[in-house]
């Protein structure tokens, strides 16, 4: 079964509301900047483990995006973890986001908590800080030529 994009928010969107998300080096935890979207109900498994959410769950409006995943960067192991800090590292600790934005249109984390068990395991968290604050499998666009279409999935009635 294919895993749904959904993507959380307190705001009604449309895909004309979509916009390009010029990354930067500077990010405070070292996550890029864009659209982000839970790979099925892992958004919402992390929120109720964790008590945390961006928006109330029980007025949460759900979008669903189909992207083109030709240009998204996969992580979906450890070696392509290492692969893309190899590549696009910014210092030791760092992507550089505007190198992979120049090459990609987003990135995918997927089998997210296998490699951060790993990392943990290894005793490599100094080396991929940023990476344990993903948090779960997830995709995030920086650029609208990422996204297919962006449909309305669940729109909590007011």
């Amino acid at each position: 079964m294919e895993s749904k994009f959904l993507h959380y928010t307190n705001n009604l969107l449309s895909f004309d509301d979509i916009m390009n998300k010029k990354q930067t080096n500077d990010t405070f935890n070292g996550k890029p900047s864009g659209l982000w979207f839970s790979i099925g109900n892992s958004w919402v498994k992390w929120c109720m483990e964790a008590e945390f959410s961006t928006c109330d769950l029980e007025t949460c409006n759900i979008y669903e995006g189909e992207l083109n995943l030709e240009k998204i960067y996969l992580v979906d192991s450890f070696e392509k973890l290492k692969e893309l800090h190899a590549n696009y590292k910014l210092d030791s600790e760092t992507i550089n986001w505007v190198k992979l934005e120049k090459e990609y249109d987003g990135i995918m984390f997927t089998n997210y908590a296998n490699i951060k068990k790993y990392i943990f395991q290894n005793n490599l968290l100094g080396i991929f800080t940023w990476f344990s604050m993903i948090d779960i499998d997830s995709v995030c666009i920086w650029n609208k030529n990422a996204l297919k279409s962006f449909n309305n999935f669940f729109i909590y009635p007011n």
